[in-house]
């Protein structure tokens, strides 16, 4: 037995576990089950990954609108022109502008609507930047919706 294993090659030992596999190999119904669980986990995935592109949209517009209605609010601390400064929903844009001023116009997605109670303007007064009431912005998506309140001290918390 000894003389054998002496005269054996090294190809032959790391072959030998290839000449007898010609049987081996994956039934169908292994390959199925396998295929079914990965497929399983990337849906999972893809759901999840279409789930959190709508929150990120919606988070998107929400920032832009805080992001206007802080730079409103901060030209009218400061006095800019002085004049009061005031933000707006008209159709589908954003409105920024000035008391008697130009208007900035920025415009939101399609895919959301965005509402407000009462005429969906807030108006802050120079140099303290209170409003006059307090307004609330709604940003309604497929898969969310985000509301923005400002008070009647100008602060605005989402």
């Amino acid at each position: 037995m000894k003389d054998i294993i002496k005269n054996e090659k090294p190809e032959d030992r790391i072959f030998a576990i290839g000449k007898n596999s010609s049987n081996r190999a994956f039934t169908l119904i292994e390959v199925l089950v396998t295929l079914s669980i990965f497929i399983f986990i990337i849906s999972l995935a893809l759901g999840v990954g279409l789930d959190t592109f709508a929150r990120t949209s919606i988070n998107d517009e929400r920032d832009t609108a805080i992001f206007l209605l802080a730079k409103v609010r901060a030209r009218s601390l400061n006095n800019i022109n002085e004049s009061a400064h005031g933000f707006k929903i008209v159709g589908d844009n954003f409105v920024i502008y000035e008391l008697g001023g130009d208007e900035e116009l920025v415009p939101f997605n399609d895919n959301f609507t965005i509402s407000g109670n009462g005429d969906s303007e807030v108006i802050f007064e120079q140099l303290t930047g209170k409003t006059g009431e307090t307004e609330i912005f709604t940003i309604t998506g497929t898969a969310d919706s985000k509301t923005i309140t400002i008070n009647t001290e100008g602060g605005i918390s989402w």
